[in-house]
């Protein structure tokens, strides 16, 4: 791994000394309700913009994250459906990899800025009005409490405004792709919050016997055995990091599986000419890093940055944070910068 586990959970050892003929040398990962195990060891400290417009292991649309509770909604992502039922899924856009084609440059400028594809645009709107109807219905039902679902609302923000900006503001295109990428992690955000708190949350709570596993959804990573625990009596996917010290003979091991390198949409090759957003271990921040770049003047959320209990966030990442969102502001900014003649 890329980081260290034990300030992500990993239980100290505190017994006698290991006999190391009987244990394992290094953290072992396994899953109570899954077939297969992603490569975990992708996923590295330093978060870039990709050559599709993504994250890479660092996009929680893609991947699966380390959960915290400041982030609690994103093991309900939906998860991209595989390529054969894509091209009829309902929400095909939403994953959908834009190409050079999308970009239409704009009539009589002197600079390559452009749009998405107009009837892009319509449907992307049409999928925005709808969720955001679904959100305003819940909302209702559930009460006004602010404080509890300000991070939806927040997403549901990001959704409106990243869909207008490709409606109305032409840019260049990497800033119209980033744009783009972005309208569908708010998308799935705003999906996966409304999926939360109207039927998850409940069911986190209260499931008296074990549910069947949702392999639609995203799912978590953790090293607590009782956040494991809660997600497979759930039925949601989960994996779970332990020391070699846990392993012990009552451990039924289904069997034995090579991690999973091929996942839809996952693309490592830098942008060209791109600076690094944020160099940091797993936490609630880098779970959002992918909307970093402000966007339309669009951040991250609002609790992203508040640390609660158990989670690691280094001393050192906010002013971190603020360094990397600086130098991806000026870079967004350069990416704007159009020379202009006056001509008296």
């Amino acid at each position: 791994m890329n980081y260290r586990l034990s300030a992500l959970g990993l239980p100290p050892y505190e017994g006698p000394p290991l006999d190391l003929t009987k244990a394992p040398y290094q953290v072992f990962v396994s899953s109570p309700n899954m077939d297969y195990i992603p490569d975990f060891s992708l996923d590295d400290q330093y978060v870039f913009v990709r050559k599709n417009g993504r994250f890479y292991t660092h996009d929680y649309t893609l991947w699966p994250q380390w959960y915290f509770e400041a982030t609690k909604h994103l093991p309900f992502i939906l998860r991209r459906p595989p390529a054969e039922s894509l091209a009829t899924h309902k929400l095909r856009l939403i994953w959908y990899d834009m190409t050079d084609t999308d970009f239409v440059r704009e009539v009589g400028t002197i600079a390559d800025v452009g749009r998405i594809r107009p009837e892009m645009v319509k449907e992307l709107k049409r999928l925005r009005f709808e969720l955001s109807d679904n959100i305003e219905a819940l909302l209702l039902r559930l009460g006004n409490q602010p404080d509890e679902y300000r991070d939806m609302c927040y997403a549901q923000h990001g959704m409106m405004i990243t869909s207008i900006t490709l409606d109305c503001g032409p840019q260049s295109r990497l800033m119209t792709l980033l744009t783009f990428t972005a309208f569908q992690r708010y998308y799935l955000e705003s999906l996966a919050f409304y999926e939360f708190y109207d039927k998850w949350n409940l069911r986190l709570v209260s499931a008296s016997e074990r549910l069947p596993v949702d392999t639609t959804i995203m799912g978590a990573v953790t090293c607590h055995l009782h956040v494991a625990q809660m997600f497979y009596q759930a039925g949601v996917p989960v994996w779970l990091f332990r020391a070699p010290y846990q392993l012990t003979s009552s451990i039924k091991v289904a069997r034995m599986v090579a991690p999973l390198l091929e996942f839809d949409g996952l693309d490592n090759i830098v942008y060209p000419n791109t600076v690094c957003i944020m160099k940091s271990p797993p936490s609630a921040i880098r779970n959002k890093a992918s909307q970093t770049l402000r966007v339309a003047s669009v951040s991250i959320g609002p609790s992203a940055f508040e640390p609660r209990p158990g989670d690691f966030v280094p001393a050192s990442c906010m002013l971190r944070l603020v360094f990397s969102m600086c130098k991806a502001l000026i870079f967004y900014l350069n990416s704007f910068c159009i020379t202009a003649w006056s001509f008296g």
